[in-house]
């Protein structure tokens, strides 16, 4: 089971919760033992495998009622990259690789770097995010990553790249700062 799947089961545990303390003081209410018992049976029978050990602890139950944080949100919070910007490196990857330019991890690394220095300035450590987190990211992302291969320059890119052409192009620098 997924921390996700745990998560929303949490969540619909949470919500029948409420629920039952939204009913009048002279209605029998359910606690919140009952309540994890209740998702964890619904989970089993809809997934039809009624011998699947789930547990939903009641004192965790009792702390998301009460405005807590899950486990996940805590975790989110404290995480070097924001969705947003680990979506950034993994499109850069991704780019790179379609225009043939494999990325290491020690570029990966520098780039992550750069993004939560800048984000996060001073409170950022100088010695940065370690060579760990970026193995950790490609591994979290593979999903996305695994299907792309650094490709070679195509007939037009390879032909742009000769000595002739490299020739001509300083030549024609020189010229415009020279301002001839």
């Amino acid at each position: 089971m997924t921390s996700k799947t745990k998560a929303n089961l949490y969540a619909c545990a949470v919500a029948l919760y409420q629920i039952e303390q939204e009913k009048l003081s002279s209605e029998k209410k359910d606690g919140l033992r009952v309540s994890c018992d209740r998702v964890i049976k619904e989970y089993q029978a809809s997934v039809k495998k009624a011998n699947l050990n789930i547990t939903l602890n009641h004192i965790t139950l009792q702390n998301l009622y009460n405005g807590g944080t899950s486990i996940q949100e805590f975790n989110r919070a404290k995480r070097w990259l924001t969705s947003k910007d680990k979506e950034e490196v993994v499109h850069c990857i991704i780019v790179s690789s379609d225009w043939g330019i494999l990325l290491s991890y020690n570029c990966i690394e520098e780039h992550v770097n750069a993004i939560c220095s800048a984000r996060l300035g001073k409170l950022f450590p100088p010695s940065g995010v370690g060579r760990r987190f970026v193995h950790h990211l490609v591994e979290r992302n593979s999903d996305w990553l695994h299907v792309y291969r650094a490709k070679g320059l195509d007939t037009l890119h390879g032909q742009a790249v000769n000595p002739t052409v490299h020739e001509k192009w300083c030549e024609l620098v020189e010229e415009t700062a020279s301002g001839r």
